[in-house]
């Protein structure tokens, strides 16, 4: 009784971490190239396009071009609702009412096939919604040296349930930080907030 006990449990353990079983569908995006929509204004598009390739550096030592795509590069491209197909590529719309990646600021994450390689899809209702998702991304990929890995098992799409979401800035030596902060500091604190969805910052004037 034990020892079957004991098999079965050892067959769910390798079945839940052998990457090649049917429960996993993992797609390797380490040579992938970024690609993003003309119909993300400007400079979002182009900021989230740079936050993607320094986060995506900062964790696994692998800068991706973005742009240039070859014949066997998986993509990784960046696109609102509006879009119906973007370099030959067909956006993977859906049917229904009341879709996450339709409302404001939601997006869905989502992986296809074309032309015979893997395109993964950050697709937002808005320009806010692609940041959303490119931090989503971030928090659920598999990033570590050298390696850029995806679990379908991790599309998603969703909205956010408030339309304001911030956080309070506060430049002042009671902090006991933010007075001795660099600019660099700054910057990466408030781009991971919007990485995790803020959507606004309220800011304390200084004073003495």
């Amino acid at each position: 009784m034990y020892r079957t006990t004991f098999l079965k449990t050892l067959i769910l353990y390798w079945t839940l971490l052998c990457p090649g079983s049917s429960s996993a569908q993992i797609i390797d995006l380490s040579k992938a190239v970024i690609v993003a929509s003309s119909t993300i204004g400007h400079p979002v598009r182009e900021t989230a396009v740079k936050v993607l390739q320094e986060e995506i550096t900062r964790r696994t030592f692998i800068t991706l071009p973005a742009g240039l795509q070859s014949a066997n590069a998986p993509l990784i491209i960046l696109a609102t609702i509006k879009d119906k197909e973007i370099n030959g590529v067909q956006l993977p719309a859906r049917a229904g009412e009341n879709l996450p990646e339709e409302k404001p600021e939601g997006f869905r994450i989502v992986t296809t096939q074309a032309h015979g390689k893997n395109v993964l899809w950050l697709i937002g209702a808005d320009d806010r919604a692609v940041i959303f998702a490119i931090g989503e991304f971030l928090r659920t990929a598999d990033l570590s040296k050298k390696k850029i890995l995806f679990d379908k098992a991790n599309e998603i799409a969703t909205s956010p349930v408030y339309p304001i979401r911030g956080h309070q800035l506060g430049y002042r030596n009671t902090a006991n930080s933010w007075d001795a902060w660099t600019v660099d500091q700054f910057e990466k604190y408030i781009r991971e907030l919007a990485m995790f969805g803020a959507n606004s910052i309220e800011n304390i004037p200084f004073q003495d």
